[in-house]
This record gives C-alpha cells, structure tokens and sequence, in this order.
C-alpha cells in the first residue's frame, strides 16, 4: 500500500459498543474531529458486547483483580464516562454481529464488510471488539487503527500499564498500530514512553491520555504527506504474554505502591540535589566520539545559600580563550532563581554577578549571536511566555525584546537557526513537562512563531525535553535531550535529527552521556553541569527549602521544578 496524491480530507469510523465512551476514547474522537478536514463517517456497533464476559473470567486465585476493577472504574480519570450521543448523532449506525472462530478470533460478516466499504472510509479506529481477523482489516484506505497500551517489545496481553510496576520498569509505553491478520504484529503508528508511576491508577491514566493525540496526528500526517510509515514493516516481538494478576501479584503491587510512596517522601524531605556548572576545553562534537567528557573544570565555591546550573556561554569576540558565561543562580531561601554571569579564562572563574532578577523563577539562560546583537531566551514558565531578551551593554544589561510564545509555559526554550528558519524547541510546564517536546518555528526573530503540526513532536521521557545547544559536526544536525526516566537531570541523551520541516520531525537517539543535566557549547569549549545528592542536616537552609518543595508538590502538582 503507497500513498501517492495528498489527500484533502479523511473519512473514519470508529468501532465502539455505543456512543458512550471512556474519556480518553471520547478525546481521541474529539481531537479527530476538531480538524476541519478529518469527517466520521460510519458508527460499527458491536451488538456481542457483554459484560458477562468478563465475569466468566473470574477464578479464585484473581478475584481482588475484578474487586479492584470496579474501584478503579470509579476513580478513574481516563474511565470516566462520557456520552458523545450529540456529537455523533446524525452519523449512519452499522449494528454488527461477529463471527466467532477458536478461542478469540472474531470475522465480520461478508454483508457488513460490503456496507462499511461502500462508506470508503481512510481508516478505522478501534475501540471495540475483541482479536478481529479478515477482510476487515482491508476495508478502509489505511486500515484498521488499535491501541496496545504497553511496550509491545516486553509486554503483551495486560492488563495495561500494570506490569511495569510490578516489575519496577523504569518507562511504560504505548502504541498505536495498524492492525495485521498477525496478533501482536501490527505496524506501529505512534509510540511514546513515560516515567512509569507507583500509582497504577495514575500510571495507566497517564498513558491513556497522553495516547489520545495519537490518531489526530497520524491523521494530520497522511494530509501532510508525512506518513511513510504506514508502508513500514509488522513489528515482531517475543515479549511475553500477560494476564490478569493474581491475588498474590496485586497484593505484592499495593504493598509496592505503598512502599515506594512513602521511600520517595523521605527521599524528597531529607535528600537534596545540589547542582554546579563545569568547563572542558573540548569542543561539544568530542561527546558523540568519546564514552565520558574528561577534565571539568568546576566551579570551585560550592555555597550553602544557592547552587548553579544551566550553564550557557559565548566566546568573546576580541579574545578566543574567554567566556562569557551565564547560568541559573538558584536561592534555597527564596525557592527561585535569577540568571547570573561570571567570565572564565585561564582556569579561572571570575567573581559571580546577577544580571537578571524578577520576582518569578528564572533558569536556561539560552544565549546567542545574531547580526552582530546578542540574545537570550530564559526559561520564565511562570509568566506563560517564552520571551526573547537582547543586550544593551553585553554582558551584563538585558532587555526584553519580543514575545516568541505567548500562553505558553515554556520550558528549557532552545532556539537554532537551520534551512532559512528559526526552530524553537521547547516542553510544557503544564503538561508532561519531562516527557513531551514542542517544536515551533518562523522566518525571523521580530515575527510570530508557528506551532508544528506534529505537536508534541516526540513522547519518550527518555530523550525529550532539551538539554542545551543543538550543534552540527559532520554535515549531521545534533540535539541534546534530558533521559528522566530513572529521575530529573540524571542523563543527557544525544539525538541526531533526521528530518526538520515545517510538516515532519524526526530524531533517533545515538548516544547517552551519563551523570549530565545539560551540555551546550562556546566554540572550542563545552559547558556542562552535574548534581549530587546532599544530605539536608547538613545545610539548615536545604531543610527549609525541602519542607516548602515538598509541600509545593502536595499542594499544587504544577509547582516549580528545576
């Protein structure tokens, strides 16, 4: 199957019991449909939908499953019921009876594969049934569109999002796929990762929300002529397949829950991360060759009052061998910080000076050269802006210059200038803010900023939110990503972008740089930070700092982070 003529509008239907959906589904449709160019042609109602199937499954050693089951209905977010009668009232209804064969296969009738084919619809989302086999896997352009919500390489069957918990998986990940005749060899759409969650209550909400963009933007993809890989191949996998748990399992994963909630309060109320900014005379190319950065000069005064991070930097012009360079200066006491600069030459660092302070929490002071002005972008989520800021008297006065985003809490705001265009990557305060990634872009610098259609660009806790400067060496554009997937800052991942347009995006990662928060480059230099954990009794001023963090984070989950 190839696409050839870009399509101007795409026509789906959807398998589903009723017009009653679980949130996640009813966002998926929504999202589809508030495209003006994609249209819902066809309800396919499964008329064997039962409940008493589910029962019939229950056996006494995984009872406390369908116990836990009914709760978990009741509080779910993603579950919850939602009635789209209204939106999808004047859709036509294809009542279906299935035709059962073996244990769980499931055949249409040939009367309704005719009808559902006369509704020459792009694509199918599946929201119901169960294995389906057949012709209707052919029925519709791109065929039939299914949720697997796990990682299909280590985990299939279910229940979803549970057993990476149970076995302490750092990620859980989900994928869209388009459905094959083979079981667990459909061929991806979309995949994303996300820091697995002790709660498997928020654990698989999480996945089901965030997976709900996914057919949207596949979707916008084929208008764009963006979705080759729909031609790709089947996955294979080996992965195991799961069930439900058993009662011992399920108790051994509340017990675990429990365990790990309490170990990260402790964590969070007696251990802090205490950060500081680095120099390596090595150019930022020299990462991608060589396993570990060598020689860091740091910082030399660790205080007790503050740390550093974030560091940028910009050789001086009349003189190669100095620095100019910029970083977060954070204050425990005030719980915020403001942007300072310090030179460095010779092996030695200069004597800290604050160059900008506002009452809302400054960080990523993201610093270039254009035209012979210089600029900066810092990190300032609080205000739900991305502001460019331009010096007056570089080094040390700034001025704000031009809102790039507006109603968008930014985060770790990186600017490159490639192909005639300026490329803003940034992530969102306000929604998985170490798992996504935003890509926006325009002609010039005094002009608004486009959104990528493809937005969020990337779903992997792994390798999204950025960590620095972008850089090229050998023709090849790189980009530098924080892996939170153990914990914020632990890693910086190394991904070589494959394709930048304003339609497509695509990186794959090559190479991880342990230990590193963020890694940006000044020329022949290379700027990097590091933390260490720090025993809080040690630092009276850690103990208030980490008392009013935690309780930020009890109290408001979209409190600061660093």
């Amino acid at each position: 199957m190839a696409i050839h003529k870009k399509p101007t509008k795409l026509r789906f239907g959807i398998m589903c019991d009723s017009c009653h959906f679980p949130q996640w589904q009813a966002d998926a449709i929504k999202k589809l449909l508030s495209h003006k160019n994609i249209q819902c042609r066809l309800l396919i109602i499964n008329q064997n939908h039962s409940v008493l199937h589910k029962i019939t499954k229950i056996r006494p050693n995984n009872f406390l499953w369908f116990i836990y089951s009914l709760y978990l209905t009741l509080v779910s977010k993603a579950n919850r019921p939602v009635n789209l009668t209204s939106l999808l009232a004047n859709l036509p209804q294809l009542p279906v009876q299935i035709i059962k064969k073996g244990k769980h296969s499931e055949y249409f009738h040939s009367s309704d594969i005719r009808k559902i084919k006369s509704h020459q619809l792009d694509f199918i989302l599946r929201f119901s049934f169960n294995i389906i086999r057949g012709d209707i896997l052919s029925s519709a352009k791109y065929g039939v569109w299914s949720f697997h919500h796990g990682d299909e390489q280590k985990y299939r069957g279910g229940p979803p999002c549970f057993w990476e918990i149970y076995q302490n998986n750092l990620t859980t990940a989900a994928i869209l796929q388009r459905l094959t005749p083979k079981l667990d060899a459909g061929i991806v759409l979309k995949k994303g990762y996300l820091k697995t969650n002790y709660s498997y209550i928020k654990n698989r909400d999480q996945m089901f929300l965030v997976s709900s963009d996914w057919p949207a933007k596949v979707s916008i993809d084929i208008l764009n002529k963006n979705a080759s890989y729909l031609n790709h191949p089947p996955s294979t996998t080996k992965a195991p397949i799961y069930s439900y748990p058993t009662n011992l399992q399920l108790i051994k994963l509340l017990i675990l829950t429990t365990v790990n909630q309490i170990s990260g309060l402790i964590k969070a109320l007696f251990w802090a991360d205490h950060w500081n900014i680095g120099v390596i005379n090595q150019p930022i190319h020299a990462f991608i060759q060589t396993p570990h950065p060598k020689h860091i000069h740091w910082y030399p005064h660790l205080s007790k009052t503050s740390f550093l991070a974030d560091p940028f930097a910009l050789v001086d012009p009349k003189d190669k061998t100095k620095l100019h360079l910029f970083y977060e200066n954070f204050q425990f006491t005030k719980n915020s910080g403001c942007l300072s600069y310090l030179s460095y030459q010779n092996r030695q660092f200069s004597k800290p000076q604050t160059i900008i302070k506002q009452p809302f929490h400054l960080s990523y002071p993201y610093v270039f050269k254009h035209q012979h002005h210089f600029y900066m972008v810092p990190e300032a989520f609080q205000t739900n802006q991305v502001v460019l800021y331009q010096a007056t008297n570089f080094p040390f006065k700034w001025q704000k210059h031009q809102v790039l985003l507006d109603n968008f809490a930014g985060l770790d705001n990186t600017l490159i200038y490639h192909h005639k265009l300026w490329w803003l990557f940034s992530s969102n305060k306000h929604r998985h803010e170490n798992s996504q990634l935003y890509l926006f872009y325009s002609n010039s610098l005094s002009k608004p900023f486009t959104p990528h259609p493809q937005n969020p660009i990337k779903t992997d806790v792994r390798s999204a939110r950025s960590a620095g400067t972008p850089f090229k060496h050998q023709a090849k554009l790189y980009r530098p990503s924080m892996d939170c997937s153990e914990k914020y800052g632990s890693h910086v991942t190394i991904n070589q972008i494959q394709t930048l347009t304003k339609t497509s995006y695509q990186e794959v990662k090559y190479k991880t740089i342990p230990q590193t928060h963020t890694i940006s480059q000044a020329n022949h230099f290379t700027l990097i930070d590091s933390h260490q954990q720090v025993f809080i009794f040690k630092n009276p001023r850690l103990i208030i700092f980490n008392l009013r963090k935690t309780l930020n984070k009890l109290l408001n989950p979209l409190s600061f982070s660093q």
